[in-house]
């Protein structure tokens, strides 16, 4: 069996596949305080693009407190 499991904020994107040559079998999962809230069996194309986004997202948001934390401790820093 193979899973891949990415948990951004509140979803979680897996995708697993039984064996070598069975399909995949891709959800999204929105939970909170530890509660599932909703599980959805998604298309690879939707779960490659829901997964996308959210990396993009994730990865301004962090880009974005780098560059305060960046101006707050080296301010004569270019």
């Amino acid at each position: 069996m193979l899973d891949i499991a990415v948990r951004l904020g509140d979803r979680l994107f897996t995708w697993r596949r039984q064996a070598v040559g069975r399909p995949v079998t891709a959800q999204v999962r929105l939970e909170s305080g530890g509660v599932v809230l909703r599980t959805e069996t998604v298309g690879m194309d939707v779960w490659s693009h829901d997964l996308t986004q959210a990396l993009v997202q994730h990865a301004q948001a962090h880009a974005a407190t780098v560059e305060l934390l960046h101006r707050l401790t080296l301010p004569d820093q270019p």
